[in-house]
């Protein structure tokens, strides 16, 4: 799929003497991006800041969607877990309404 670069919205790596917490510098020009916008049709409009191979940065417009799910074969259910106890008289461990329990788990 071809790039799609968001006008009027350029995204730059922070200086070198920026804090810790400035992940990227953002400059708008109004006019492009408005222009930009009012020809967009979705309500949300994903952006990405990516660096190029030269190391300049930009702005993208993440394009990915979800592939769509079909319902083409039956779910199947997880099979129900049930506890088992162990055979009397094999271990010390509390007793509980499903039987006496080992204290040794391997686990």
């Amino acid at each position: 799929m071809d790039k799609v670069f968001v006008n009027g919205l350029m995204a730059k790596k922070p200086r070198d003497q920026a804090p810790d917490w400035v992940k990227c510098n953002i400059s708008i020009k109004r006019e492009e991006l408005i222009a930009w916008l009012s020809a967009e049709t979705k309500d949300w409009i994903n952006v990405q800041v990516c660096e190029s191979k030269g190391g300049k940065w930009y702005a993208e417009v993440d394009t990915w969607e979800p592939t769509p799910r079909t319902n083409s074969a039956p779910t199947q259910a997880a099979p129900a877990l049930t506890a088992v106890p162990p055979a009397r008289g094999s271990g010390p461990g509390p007793s509980t309404e499903l039987g006496e329990f080992e204290d040794d788990i391997p686990f």
